[in-house]
């Protein structure tokens, strides 16, 4: 059986990985895993990440409805490692990430750095979502 593991920052608001990892599974009968990593430290309450997290747990809440086989964690640190270890750890088959929709060059550039390292280091395939630009998004008739 294929698992699925969608890592995901706290920091970021696309849930776009998730949504295409949930569609994957129900094609193929997988199991997926839903990582929500947050960083390390004191921190305030964003309301960024609480509607992040009501998101991504109402996501989770309809999957489960439907019959998908989930599972759900949250773990403090460091993105990449925290994907390492989790992969490493699950015996996991797809890694899906999603690519950060702004923030320029550099952050483009550290995104395909973690990844590369990420892939080196693990035996699974890497499936990258792009965000939507919403501005395109038409309704379907």
């Amino acid at each position: 059986m294929e698992r699925i593991l969608v890592s995901i920052d706290s920091q970021d608001s696309d849930l776009g990985p998730g949504i295409h990892a949930v569609n994957l599974a129900k094609r193929i009968k997988a199991k997926v895993f839903i990582l929500l990593v947050k960083r390390p430290g004191p921190r305030q309450e964003d309301p960024q990440e609480k509607d992040l997290i009501a998101r991504l747990e109402q996501l989770i809440d309809q999957a489960r409805a439907e019959g998908l086989n989930l599972e759900y964690f949250v773990s403090e640190g460091v993105l990449e490692n925290e994907t390492l270890r989790f992969i490493q750890q699950n015996a996991i088959s797809l890694l899906v990430v999603g690519q950060p929709p702004n923030g320029g060059e550099p952050a483009l550039k550290q995104f395909h750095r973690n990844l590369e390292n990420i892939r080196l280091r693990v035996d699974c395939r890497i499936e990258v979502v792009h965000q939507r630009d919403q501005s395109v998004v038409t309704e379907r008739k």
